[in-house]
Protein backbone atom coordinates (compact mmCIF):
# COMPACT_ATOMS: atom_id res chain seq x y z
CA UNK A 1 0.00 0.00 0.00
CA UNK A 2 2.61 2.25 1.14
CA UNK A 3 4.59 1.40 -2.44
CA UNK A 4 1.17 2.56 -4.70
CA UNK A 5 0.94 5.79 -2.56
CA UNK A 6 4.49 6.71 -3.39
CA UNK A 7 4.16 5.90 -7.07
CA UNK A 8 1.02 8.27 -7.24
CA UNK A 9 3.30 11.32 -5.72
CA UNK A 10 5.65 10.36 -8.31
CA UNK A 11 3.13 10.77 -11.22
CA UNK A 12 1.56 14.20 -9.72
CA UNK A 13 4.50 15.55 -9.37
CA UNK A 14 5.65 14.93 -12.74
CA UNK A 15 2.52 16.26 -14.31
CA UNK A 16 3.08 19.30 -12.28
CA UNK A 17 6.70 20.66 -13.07
CA UNK A 18 9.22 19.64 -15.51
CA UNK A 19 12.58 17.43 -15.43
CA UNK A 20 15.86 19.26 -15.46
CA UNK A 21 16.85 17.65 -18.91
CA UNK A 22 13.85 18.90 -20.61
CA UNK A 23 14.79 22.14 -19.63
CA UNK A 24 18.42 21.94 -20.76
CA UNK A 25 16.39 20.14 -23.74
CA UNK A 26 14.84 23.28 -24.53
CA UNK A 27 17.24 25.54 -23.61
CA UNK A 28 19.98 23.85 -25.74
CA UNK A 29 17.14 24.11 -29.08
CA UNK A 30 16.67 27.76 -28.23
CA UNK A 31 20.79 28.41 -28.02
CA UNK A 32 20.73 26.44 -31.48
CA UNK A 33 18.15 28.48 -33.06
CA UNK A 34 19.55 31.34 -32.06
CA UNK A 35 22.82 30.66 -33.36
CA UNK A 36 21.38 29.91 -36.39
CA UNK A 37 19.61 33.73 -36.88
CA UNK A 38 22.47 35.21 -35.72
CA UNK A 39 24.43 33.53 -38.30
CA UNK A 40 21.79 34.53 -41.07
CA UNK A 41 21.79 38.30 -40.11
CA UNK A 42 25.43 38.50 -40.13
CA UNK A 43 25.63 36.78 -43.42
CA UNK A 44 23.28 39.41 -44.62
CA UNK A 45 25.23 42.20 -43.39
CA UNK A 46 28.63 41.14 -44.56
CA UNK A 47 26.98 40.50 -47.52
CA UNK A 48 25.62 44.08 -47.87
CA UNK A 49 29.47 45.42 -46.69
CA UNK A 50 31.19 43.31 -49.04
CA UNK A 51 28.34 45.39 -51.74
CA UNK A 52 28.69 48.59 -50.89
CA UNK A 53 32.88 47.89 -50.74
CA UNK A 54 32.69 46.66 -53.86
CA UNK A 55 30.81 49.69 -55.54
CA UNK A 56 33.55 52.39 -53.57
CA UNK A 57 36.20 50.16 -55.23
CA UNK A 58 34.29 50.45 -58.68
CA UNK A 59 34.03 54.40 -58.07
CA UNK A 60 37.22 54.77 -57.02
CA UNK A 61 38.25 53.09 -60.59
CA UNK A 62 36.14 55.25 -62.17
CA UNK A 63 37.97 58.08 -60.94
CA UNK A 64 41.25 56.59 -61.86
CA UNK A 65 39.51 56.17 -65.15
CA UNK A 66 38.54 59.76 -64.95
CA UNK A 67 42.57 61.28 -64.04
CA UNK A 68 44.23 58.75 -66.82
CA UNK A 69 41.72 60.44 -69.63
CA UNK A 70 41.59 63.80 -68.47
CA UNK A 71 44.90 64.07 -67.13
CA UNK A 72 43.69 64.83 -63.21
CA UNK A 73 41.36 63.98 -60.81
CA UNK A 74 38.03 65.83 -61.31
CA UNK A 75 37.66 68.69 -58.61
CA UNK A 76 34.37 68.64 -56.01
CA UNK A 77 34.37 72.55 -56.22
CA UNK A 78 32.20 74.39 -58.56
CA UNK A 79 31.17 77.49 -57.09
CA UNK A 80 32.32 80.59 -58.99
CA UNK A 81 33.29 79.18 -62.24
CA UNK A 82 34.77 82.43 -63.25
CA UNK A 83 37.08 83.06 -60.33
CA UNK A 84 37.54 79.51 -59.85
CA UNK A 85 41.54 78.44 -60.65
CA UNK A 86 41.25 74.53 -59.81
CA UNK A 87 38.34 74.13 -61.81
CA UNK A 88 38.94 76.45 -64.79
CA UNK A 89 42.83 74.99 -65.09
CA UNK A 90 41.16 71.32 -64.73
CA UNK A 91 38.66 72.68 -67.26
CA UNK A 92 41.20 73.79 -69.29
CA UNK A 93 43.23 70.61 -69.17
CA UNK A 94 40.27 68.48 -70.20
CA UNK A 95 39.13 70.32 -72.98
CA UNK A 96 41.71 72.16 -74.37
CA UNK A 97 39.54 73.27 -77.43
CA UNK A 98 37.05 74.51 -74.86
CA UNK A 99 36.15 78.44 -74.30
CA UNK A 100 36.29 78.93 -71.17
CA UNK A 101 34.86 82.20 -71.38
CA UNK A 102 31.64 80.01 -71.47
CA UNK A 103 32.17 78.02 -68.13
CA UNK A 104 29.47 79.88 -66.30
CA UNK A 105 26.87 79.67 -68.60
CA UNK A 106 27.52 75.96 -69.77
CA UNK A 107 27.62 74.71 -66.33
CA UNK A 108 24.44 76.17 -65.42
CA UNK A 109 22.61 74.39 -69.37
CA UNK A 110 24.25 71.65 -67.63
CA UNK A 111 22.34 71.71 -64.79
CA UNK A 112 24.73 72.95 -61.58
CA UNK A 113 23.84 75.28 -59.29
CA UNK A 114 27.32 76.96 -58.88
CA UNK A 115 26.48 78.35 -55.89
CA UNK A 116 24.41 75.23 -54.08
CA UNK A 117 26.87 72.61 -55.66
CA UNK A 118 27.88 70.25 -53.56
CA UNK A 119 30.44 66.93 -53.05
CA UNK A 120 27.93 64.48 -53.83
CA UNK A 121 26.69 65.86 -56.67
CA UNK A 122 30.54 65.87 -58.14
CA UNK A 123 30.53 61.78 -58.66
CA UNK A 124 27.65 62.25 -60.80
CA UNK A 125 28.47 65.41 -62.70
CA UNK A 126 32.36 64.07 -63.33
CA UNK A 127 31.83 60.45 -64.38
CA UNK A 128 28.59 60.78 -66.33
CA UNK A 129 30.24 61.86 -69.34
CA UNK A 130 30.40 64.47 -71.51
CA UNK A 131 29.66 65.81 -74.96
CA UNK A 132 31.78 64.06 -77.68
CA UNK A 133 32.63 67.71 -78.93
CA UNK A 134 35.47 68.65 -77.50
CA UNK A 135 34.67 72.56 -77.88
CA UNK A 136 31.58 71.77 -76.37
CA UNK A 137 31.78 69.33 -73.62
CA UNK A 138 28.88 70.12 -71.14
CA UNK A 139 26.58 70.95 -73.69
CA UNK A 140 27.43 69.92 -76.89
CA UNK A 141 25.02 66.34 -78.87
CA UNK A 142 25.84 63.34 -78.64
CA UNK A 143 26.17 60.57 -76.60
CA UNK A 144 27.76 60.74 -73.29
CA UNK A 145 30.76 58.01 -72.36
CA UNK A 146 29.99 57.49 -68.95
CA UNK A 147 32.83 55.98 -66.69
CA UNK A 148 30.39 54.67 -64.41
CA UNK A 149 27.27 53.26 -64.51
CA UNK A 150 24.81 54.89 -61.96
CA UNK A 151 21.96 52.79 -61.21
CA UNK A 152 18.85 55.17 -61.98
CA UNK A 153 16.92 53.95 -59.11
CA UNK A 154 19.45 55.50 -56.23
CA UNK A 155 19.87 59.10 -58.32
CA UNK A 156 18.36 61.40 -55.73
CA UNK A 157 18.02 65.12 -56.63
CA UNK A 158 18.51 67.44 -53.62
CA UNK A 159 19.12 70.95 -53.19
CA UNK A 160 19.41 72.96 -56.03
CA UNK A 161 20.51 72.47 -59.38
CA UNK A 162 19.57 69.62 -61.33
CA UNK A 163 22.51 67.36 -61.11
CA UNK A 164 21.55 64.14 -58.95
CA UNK A 165 24.08 62.99 -55.79
CA UNK A 166 24.19 59.07 -56.09
CA UNK A 167 22.86 57.39 -52.80
CA UNK A 168 24.66 54.38 -51.00
CA UNK A 169 22.71 50.76 -51.41
CA UNK A 170 20.67 50.45 -48.16
CA UNK A 171 20.22 53.76 -47.52
CA UNK A 172 18.92 55.94 -50.32
CA UNK A 173 19.37 59.04 -48.06
CA UNK A 174 22.90 58.88 -47.83
CA UNK A 175 24.89 59.66 -50.87
CA UNK A 176 28.54 58.77 -51.98
CA UNK A 177 30.37 62.38 -51.24
CA UNK A 178 33.83 63.00 -53.16
CA UNK A 179 36.27 65.63 -52.02
CA UNK A 180 39.25 66.62 -54.34
CA UNK A 181 42.15 67.42 -51.99
CA UNK A 182 43.10 70.33 -53.87
CA UNK A 183 40.02 72.43 -53.24
CA UNK A 184 38.60 70.99 -50.54
CA UNK A 185 38.61 73.33 -47.28
CA UNK A 186 37.74 72.74 -43.63
CA UNK A 187 34.14 73.54 -43.07
CA UNK A 188 33.21 74.28 -46.70
CA UNK A 189 30.55 72.09 -46.67
CA UNK A 190 28.15 71.26 -44.60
Amino acid sequence: MILAHRRRGRASRGAAGHTLFELLTVIVIIAVLLSIVRGGVQGVRTAKQAKIKAEIDALGLALEAYREKYFSYPPCNLADPAHNLPLRQHVAGAFPRYNLANLTADLKTAGVDPIDFRPDQALVFWLQGFSPDASQPFTGTGEKASLFEFDPSRLKTYGGGHVPSYCQPYSHDAPYVYFDAATYTLGSYA
